[in-house]
């Protein structure tokens, strides 16, 4: 189970890892190219600043992020990943999702063989939840369940 980039992660192993019985993912990525043509400034400047939207934090980036993407491009291939999985998958995303937008969860549902897409109308990346953390919410509620029933029936 993983959340945003947890849920890539989470995708990306049970695509290569037999162990994996079932799988959830909240609001996934499905490409790890989370900054397209700003590649060439980014390496120019040496770092790219990334503003928490939720929390107005910065958040530098390095160039060896995308030495690493670049170097690891087919192991970090999101969508092949999900192509690969085989397992019962619920992916769970906001509809108002700013930060991963919902497309990504269409494409992660298109490419999986046993996935369930359940989009919850106007909740955010975080279902409603923010940090520090002040309580679970309606949307944040329906993943917990959601999430619970998924592995309770496939595992």
């Amino acid at each position: 189970m993983g959340h945003s980039r947890g849920g890539a992660a989470a995708i990306l192993t049970a695509g290569q890892d037999p162990r994996v019985h079932a799988l959830v993912t909240w609001a996934a990525i499905s490409t790890v190219d989370r900054w397209p043509g700003r590649a060439a400034a980014w390496r120019a400047a040496g770092r790219l600043d990334i503003v928490n939207s939720r929390t107005g934090e910065v958040l530098p980036l390095y160039p060896d992020v995308l030495d690493d993407v670049e170097q690891n491009a087919a192991g970090l291939d999101i969508l092949a990943a999900a192509q690969r999985v085989s397992i019962p998958w619920l992916i769970l995303h906001g509809t108002t999702d700013a930060a991963v937008a919902v497309s990504e969860a269409h494409a992660l549902a298109a490419s999986a063989h046993q996935g369930r897409l359940i989009l919850l109308e106007g909740a955010g990346h975080t279902f409603g939840a923010v940090h520090p953390f002040a309580g679970v919410t309606p949307d944040l509620a329906v993943a917990f369940d959601e999430t619970v029933k998924w592995f309770g029936r496939h595992l």
